[in-house]
């Protein structure tokens, strides 16, 4: 009679310790299941609504008109991080021109009206003076596209689009 019930609280203890063990996992892994669903979610959400502007850009950008005597070198197009927390969404184009610069200023200048999201630079020395966009990932790329072009270098210019936009929920934009 006394091994009886050493065996029966030897169950009892297996039984409540087999408990404990999963409520441990539980208590330890729901946590980082559900830090880890959130960080997926919080990331990928809001790609659908950052493509769908970047698209509204590009549709904006496609309305301008080019000159004949421009010719496309390279097309650029991207969702990335602007500031802190902003996205840029940044349409462009690379293209080659024979001429003077004024006459494509002026070109342009009739075509944008004076929509500051359209905006115009010139290669010079090889490089590509763009105001505010050298936080954007992509103008890097763009830095890089020249050194790829070949010569010569300062018969180029970059017409696009750019704009900034809030970064909620799309890892391109945190």
């Amino acid at each position: 009679m006394l091994v009886q019930p050493q065996i029966e609280c030897g169950r009892k203890r297996s039984t409540m310790l087999r408990r404990i063990i999963r409520w441990l996992f539980f208590l330890l892994i729901l946590p980082v299941v559900g830090c880890a669903l959130y960080f997926l979610a919080s990331f990928t959400a809001g790609m659908p609504f950052h493509n769908y502007r970047l698209y509204q850009a590009d549709k904006v950008f496609r309305q301008v008109q080019h000159p004949s005597y421009t010719s496309l070198a390279k097309s650029f197009k991207e969702v990335s991080i602007a500031n802190a927390n902003d996205c840029g969404y940044l349409v462009g184009e690379l293209r080659r021109y024979s001429g003077s610069r004024q006459i494509i200023q002026v070109f342009y200048a009739d075509q944008t009206k004076g929509d500051q999201r359209i905006r115009l630079s010139f290669v010079e020395n090889g490089k590509l003076p763009m105001d505010n966009l050298w936080s954007l990932s992509g103008a890097a790329r763009i830095s890089d596209w020249l050194v790829s072009l070949p010569e010569p270098k300062d018969d180029l210019y970059f017409i696009y689009f750019f704009e900034i936009g809030d970064g909620f929920f799309d890892i391109r934009c945190n």
